[in-house]
């Protein structure tokens, strides 16, 4: 029976003009219909876990009070010389107020002015915050940004507007600029790397045609996929470097092998079948656990939006990868021919003499000549590495540094507490008759108000309960909505009284940022001690929400579900390579090399981001922890590229055994034969990757590095020395 990977390599052989005009044709259709408008449905959160505490809250404060730690907007104004109660300051408030609420889909805006909230007003005057409420989803107050933003311009006040739709907007920007940033870096250096590796022009250019095309396709995909389901923005900035990344790693290991088909005198047509049935069957087998290792991650991470939209579109810029490589990469070089050698900018390299054995192959045996010696060492390095990952700490992402919302939250930070633009939202659900307005109810909220403030953590608590703080407990708990009187406007904050009166919630703010370990605290503590001994409480369902929860939520659902991500793609990567190699060995030593590769990963992300190591040559100020959405998305694209090398270098270790039936020999062959481009396609991501180390976007930089640092322990201490 004819290889299957011999007769497709016939195919695109004849067909090759057809399969050329069919990619030009792909190409101009999807950039300029897809790829053109998507960023339009790309978010810049995704942290909310469906189900979780957290989110329970932000669904309950966005039906009931139009509000939410996800979509709330505000407005910072700010004079240095005058205050809230002169006139100047409060007609530029109260002009800026009508040019918002004129944008359509701006349904409320509080002020000092309108509502008297004393909690609005810095303590020494001179700064006030004023809630926006926008109808719609998280994606429709988003887009409402840039417009607001419009309106408050040639305000005599300096004024910010801030909030998670401000924050993920900014971000969003930062992302694209860091994409473009990174691009303008990485191209050049991927040409020279190219130049070096193939020595040619034409032969380089190769690589790069079909990089610059994945980069285009998978925007495209990106744009398709979000209109579908809900698309993180880092989806397309590390889809499109992954997809540029996985094409010039599947167009230098097959065009390596047909460049030395050709050198060995095969004719052209005899060449590709044979690159194509061993090179390509390889990239083939790697992608395919690239794509079901997806799969299983998008599945069983299905409720963590921002790691289920990565591992989608790495599954599908794998696919689109794989197929460019066995369709139009074999077309085009049935094209190209011997013309791959045309404009030589470096001059081949010297012939070795008969039975002259090259650098690698020496290597090998002088590794293998001490196995245990040369193993002991790289795990003792690697686990070294990895030690930092025992005490590493996570914490939710910062903004870009320079950004509006990051002016604004320094604003504020300063005037009022560092928690004041993100309280921790406690909601009380009280359903029945009378809902909220029974003396149970009213007794508990005002019990749970004075428990919270007498927190030391705390910076300040408001509630129905502050609201009525003049009346004693007796005539507190027997309230109901027609003995309000003037006070109904302040009591709304905090009961739902235009629906059913059933909600109320209490805001607390925290003297500590959101993102403080302090704070984190906190939040525990209200969970699991402040609100169970509230007695009053116990029959009533009770969310506690905001961002710090949210972000802790997302984290703890994350790091729950991360053992059963590990084992099903262990499983599936032990699978797949063990009917490629019909081996259990290689594919127990693929999986363990893989974990240690990437825990070193992780201790090395700890030392830097954590702890500070080359701060300042990075660029940025510690953060005393490790952004919560990196690990995820490192794990995803580590695992994805890990396994291109390993199945490229076992392959053709296997093709070697079969030949002289001499594992040492095979080994040794093998790595003379795939080292070197193994060390050239990792330089080449390596920098790709690392030229997100100049992002101003902190998740970014990290993930760039991680990303850079995984797949150099991977393609140095892994392949060229643990392996043999």
């Amino acid at each position: 029976m004819r290889d299957p990977f011999a007769s497709l390599s016939d195919a695109m052989y004849r067909l090759r003009w057809f399969v050329l005009a069919f990619w030009l044709l792909l190409v101009s259709v999807a950039g300029p219909v897809f790829a053109a408008s998507a960023t339009d449905y790309l978010k810049g959160d995704g942290i909310s876990i469906p189900g979780t505490a957290s989110d329970h809250a932000d669904r309950v404060l966005s039906s009931e009070f139009d509000l939410g730690s996800q979509n709330t907007l505000a407005v910072v104004f700010h004079s240095s010389t005058t205050t809230v109660d002169d006139a100047a300051f409060k007609d530029a408030v109260t002009k800026a107020t009508a040019d918002i609420m004129a944008i359509p889909g701006v349904t409320k805006m509080t002020t000092f002015y309108s509502s008297n909230q004393a909690s609005l007003v810095s303590s020494d005057g001179h700064t006030t915050i004023a809630p926006v409420v926008v109808s719609g989803d998280d994606a429709s107050v988003q887009k409402k940004v840039p417009i607001i933003r419009d309106k408050l311009k040639g305000n005599r006040l300096e004024d910010h507007l801030v909030g998670s739709p401000a924050a993920a907007y900014d971000g969003q920007q930062a992302a694209f600029e860091d994409l473009h940033r990174s691009e303008f870096v990485t191209l050049p250096v991927i040409i020279i790397m190219l130049l070096l590796v193939f020595r040619t022009l034409v032969a380089a250019a190769v690589p790069l045609l079909l990089g610059v095309l994945s980069i285009g396709l998978t925007t495209a995909v990106v744009g398709i996929l979000g209109r579908f389901t809900e698309v993180s923005v880092f989806a397309l900035n590390i889809g499109s470097l992954l997809g540029l990344g996985l094409s010039i790693d599947y167009c230098l290991i097959i065009l390596t092998r047909y460049r030395e088909e050709l050198a060995i005198g095969q004719e052209p047509k005899r060449a590709l079948a044979v690159t194509m049935s061993t090179a390509g069957r390889s990239i083939v087998y790697s992608a395919i656990t690239v794509v079901l290792a997806m799969a299983a991650i998008t599945a069983l991470l299905a409720p963590i939006m921002i790691v289920r939209s990565i591992s989608l579109a790495v599954l599908l810029v794998a696919v689109l990868s794989v197929v460019i490589a066995m369709t139009l990469l074999p077309a085009l070089l049935a094209l190209l021919k011997h013309r791959l050698e045309w404009v030589r900018v470096i001059p081949k390299p010297r012939e070795p003499k008969k039975g002259e054995v090259g650098a690698w192959y020496r290597f090998s045996y002088f590794v293998m000549r001490r196995p245990w010696v040369w193993l002991g060492a790289c795990l003792l390095v690697l686990l070294g590495l990895a030690s930092p990952v025992t005490s590493i700490a996570f914490g939710a992402p910062l903004p870009p540094p320079g950004t509006e919302i990051q002016k604004g939250a320094t604003l504020v930070s300063d005037a009022f507490a560092p928690g004041q633009l993100s309280p921790i939202y406690i909601v009380v659900q009280a359903p029945g008759k009378n809902g909220v307005w029974t003396p149970e109810v009213l007794q508990a909220v005002r019990d749970l108000t004075s428990k919270i403030g007498e927190d030391s953590r705390v910076a300040g608590v408001t509630s129905l309960s502050t609201v009525f703080d003049s009346l004693p407990d007796g005539t507190f708990s027997t309230l109901i909505p027609d003995t309000l009187g003037p006070a109904r406007a302040g009591a709304a904050a905090f009961v739902n009284l235009d629906r059913n009166d059933d909600t109320t919630i209490v805001s607390v703010i925290s003297k500590y940022a959101d993102n403080d370990s302090k704070t984190v605290e906190l939040v525990k503590d209200i969970r699991g001690t402040t609100v169970p001994a509230i007695t009053n409480l116990s029959r009533y369902p009770v969310y506690v929400g905001g961002q710090t929860a949210t972000i802790y939520d997302y984290q703890t659902s994350l790091f729950s579900r991360f053992p059963a991500v590990a084992i099903a793609v262990a499983l599936i990567i032990f699978v797949i390579l063990m009917v490629f190699f019909q081996s259990v060995a290689l594919p127990v030593k693929a999986v363990l090399m893989n974990l240690i590769s990437i825990a070193a990963t992780f201790g090395i992300l700890s030392l830097v981001f954590q702890h500070g190591l080359f701060s300042g040559l990075l660029g940025f100020t510690s953060t005393d922890y490790v952004t919560v959405i990196t690990p995820g998305i490192l794990y995803v694209m580590l695992f994805a590229l890990s396994t291109d090398y390993e199945v490229f270098m076992l392959s053709r270790v296997r093709e070697y055994f079969r030949n002289f039936g001499n594992n040492e020999e095979a080994v040794a062959a093998g790595l003379q034969h795939t080292a070197g481009i193994i060390a050239a396609a990792g330089l080449i991501l390596v920098f790709t990757f690392g030229s997100f180390v100049v992002s101003s976007t902190l998740v970014l930089k990290e993930i760039g590095l991680g990303l850079a640092l995984g797949i150099l322990i991977d393609s140095t201490i892994v392949r060229v020395v643990m392996v043999p």
